[in-house]
């Protein structure tokens, strides 16, 4: 997610750009290479603003997803942010650790696969760890 164009968005659909959302807007963007969980935005927006409350946060959130700047997917139970608004494919380590895999060319194979296009979809790839017998 890129930070200015997010606030030149909001400000274009008419959201005032209160502390609240430029802190949970800082938090998105300083996590971004984690795909933070809501909790860990929770966390770092009251970190810095304590009485900011959690409904502000997935509001905030979820206008962002609307106008197409992050995606929101569930792993363990788990709501995570992806920042990342080109096509890619996310690979999850053994350790819950998420990746991004930017091959354009993995991304139109996969995308005429499935006959979509690739804006369409986001592919996340869990590698599990295999039993040692």
């Amino acid at each position: 997610m890129d930070h200015d164009r997010a606030l030149g968005e909001l400000k274009k659909r008419g959201k005032r750009l209160t502390p609240q959302r430029l802190e949970i807007i800082r938090a998105i963007f300083m996590l971004s290479e984690k795909h933070p969980s809501l909790k860990d935005i929770v966390k770092a927006v009251k970190r810095e603003l304590p009485t900011t409350s959690i409904s502000t946060i997935y509001n905030t959130i979820m206008e962002l997803e609307e106008i197409g700047l992050l995606t929101i997917f569930e792993f363990n139970r788990e709501i995570r942010i992806e920042p990342n608004s080109r096509p890619h494919l996310n690979i999850i380590d053994p350790e819950g650790r998420i990746y991004d895999i930017e091959d354009e060319e993995l991304v139109k194979i996969i995308a005429d696969k499935l006959n979509l296009k690739s804006e369409d979809f986001l592919v996340n790839v869990l590698l599990l760890k295999r039993d040692s017998k």
